[in-house]
């Protein structure tokens, strides 16, 4: 988490940290970093709690060991700004890892192609798209009205990949998704 406060410091954008942990993290967060502690909600709860005061009309969420590219999320706003029948947009994937004091890169997520998209016309086709293959949307950055209306449909389920795989249902159902030809996110991929 301190590595991802560091690294987001810059951004010239709004960054939340939703804390569901029972310790309040002690410490001076950034003018950009806001730090809400919601000690034993479930994770939906939290996100919930936090993107649900969220003002702007696109909204991004990342885990404490990745690491999106601000050009990258600027190039999705720019993306569905011009794209309204777009509900979601995300890019490639790197996971990395210190390897004898090298850092060695490796793709993740190899079916999230630059041609992968879900551009159906027909709701129930691009559901059906959207789980085959399935290709993760969570991190995507999406329309921050379905974002909420998508964690607001699976509020009571307390298992993680299933609210990632339930999640991408509502915004299926409203519009389209691609995945564009720019690196989006670096994955730590240490193995603890």
């Amino acid at each position: 988490l301190m590595r991802s406060i560091d690294y987001y410091q810059n951004f010239n954008c709004n960054i939340f940290i939703a804390d569901s942990s029972i310790e309040k993290l002690s410490y001076e967060f950034p003018d950009n970093v806001n730090y809400i502690h919601l000690p034993g909600l479930s994770f939906v709860k939290k996100i919930l709690e936090v993107v649900e005061n969220v003002k702007t009309p696109y909204v991004c969420m990342s885990a404490d060991d990745d690491y999106l590219l601000e050009s990258s999320l600027q190039a999705g706003e720019r993306f569905l700004d011009c794209n309204l029948n777009y509900v979601s947009v995300q890019g490639r994937y790197l996971g990395f890892e210190v390897v004898e004091n090298q850092v060695i890169f490796t793709p993740k997520y190899s079916q999230l192609s630059s041609c992968y998209a879900v551009t159906n016309e027909d709701i129930l086709a691009r559901v059906v798209r959207a789980y085959n293959p399935y290709t993760p949307q969570v991190y995507s950055i999406h329309r921050t009205e379905l974002f909420i209306k998508s964690y607001r449909s699976c509020v009571d389920v307390t298992t993680c990949w299933i609210v990632e795989l339930t999640t991408i249902l509502v915004p299926m159902c409203y519009g389209k998704h691609k995945v564009l030809p720019i690196l989006w996110m670096a994955r730590d991929s240490h193995k603890f």
